[in-house]
């Protein structure tokens, strides 16, 4: 019987080890790449969180307390959680953040109102923002500040200032956003009392032309022009049509006060009404120029106070129109020179007077027509300018609206300097 070698089949002793470690290794790269996800995870937290922080940031208040500052920025952050913000999608993260500037911008005009001394704040400002004048009262002290309730309301996205007085019990509450709503409300009695005092002088810049015109008319010879003008009840029109309700409850409850006892103006009182006109009216006759006729005067002395007057009188009112006009070419492109024009068309009107018409040809020409009465009687005379040119309209006004007194050789000086500039 032959010998045959068996085949005999062992098992590798380290196949088993050699296994674990496979999977091992595997496991660990799965971890190590889990791990790295979420270090790299982190680090975008980290970084969209350190954006919300910065965002947040109230920095110091001007004129509030560290508690009060620590209140506002506390309730600022209780807004939203930082994780929460984390996994908002980029949009969702830019809106939240263009909330929290408008807080901020609120905040800042808190800050404003704050800055307005208890002396100079307007007695309309306090009547008409009880809200939030009884929260600037508290915050202004810190003792007072501790009865205000600062808290965030993240369903408004808001922050809220809550105080309710101990002896009537009135709740007053204003929020950060609420500010903008003040902004034109809440002011010093200086920031109304400016309001007036402009109006005032634009009104008595329209009536010092006819000033002039009425100082060298044969009409008003030995009478005082600007009694003669405030005399009239145009003149009361023209002033009225410039006085607002708002300018008169500034006038009634600011400037008049005392007299009325502190009253709330009302529109419907015809004593409220009137006394306001009164004052107004007085304002604008205080700004008015003051001058003799002219016709009382020496010969002499009246060539060279025509040539003034004149000059004086309708150069700075063209070229306010002028400025005016380019204020308004800063529209749409495409309707921003009929705007201009039109803005100057409306403007030179009273100064030439309602005899006169301005019609367009082309471009900037213009023809200046003087009527006699009605459109279907015959032209007077007529005379062509640019509009946009102050010497061409100057060279108008010298022709149609010359002062009776003044002699033809000193039109022609006027004239050719005019012509020259």
């Amino acid at each position: 019987m032959s010998y045959r070698n068996p085949k005999i089949s062992q098992q590798d002793p380290l196949a088993f080890t050699k296994g674990f470690q496979a999977a091992f290794g595997q496991t660990m790269s799965a971890f190590k790449q889990v791990t790295d996800e979420i270090k790299k995870q982190k680090e975008k937290d980290d970084l969209l969180q350190a954006e919300l922080l910065k965002y947040q940031n109230i920095g110091s208040l001007e004129g509030t307390s560290k508690k009060v500052n620590d209140a506002i920025q506390n309730s600022v952050e209780s807004l939203i959680n930082p994780m929460a913000f984390s996994f908002m999608k980029p949009v969702a993260r830019q809106r939240y953040l263009q909330e929290v500037a408008d807080i901020k911008t609120g905040l800042g005009l808190l800050t404003k109102f704050m800055a307005i001394p208890p002396s100079e704040l307007s007695n309309r400002s306090m009547k008409n923002n009880k809200d939030l004048h009884a929260i600037l009262h508290q915050l202004s002290s810190e003792e007072r500040a501790k009865d205000v309730v600062i808290s965030g309301d993240p369903d408004s996205l808001d922050v809220m200032f809550t105080y309710t007085n101990p002896e009537s019990g009135r709740v007053s509450k204003v929020s950060a956003r609420d500010m903008n709503k003040y902004a034109n409300t809440y002011v010093s009695v200086k920031g109304d009392l400016d309001v007036l005092d402009n109006v005032s002088t634009s009104v008595a810049a329209v009536f010092n032309p006819i000033i002039s015109a009425y100082a060298s008319s044969d009409k008003y010879i030995d009478k005082n022009p600007r009694e003669e003008l405030f005399n009239q009840e145009s003149t009361d029109n023209t002033i009225r049509g410039y006085l607002t309700d708002e300018m008169r409850a500034t006038i009634f409850e600011e400037e008049l006060a005392e007299q009325t006892n502190y009253q709330d103006f009302d529109p419907s009182n015809q004593v409220h009404m009137k006394l306001t006109f009164d004052y107004f009216k007085n304002q604008v006759y205080n700004k008015v120029r003051d001058v003799d006729n002219i016709k009382t005067k020496d010969p002499i002395e009246d060539e060279e106070e025509n040539k003034f007057n004149f000059m004086n009188t309708y150069q700075p009112q063209v070229r306010r129109i002028l400025e005016g006009s380019k204020k308004r070419g800063l529209g749409p492109v495409t309707n921003s020179q009929e705007v201009q024009e039109n803005y100057i068309i409306d403007n030179l009107k009273p100064l030439f007077g309602k005899n006169y018409k301005i019609e367009k040809i082309k471009g900037n020409q213009y023809v200046i027509f003087d009527w006699r009465g009605s459109e279907s009687q015959q032209v007077a005379s007529e005379m062509k300018i640019d509009i946009n040119n102050e010497n061409s309209i100057l060279q108008a006004l010298l022709n149609f609206r010359a002062p009776s007194g003044m002699s033809e050789k000193d039109r022609v000086d006027i004239l050719n300097r005019l012509r020259t500039n």
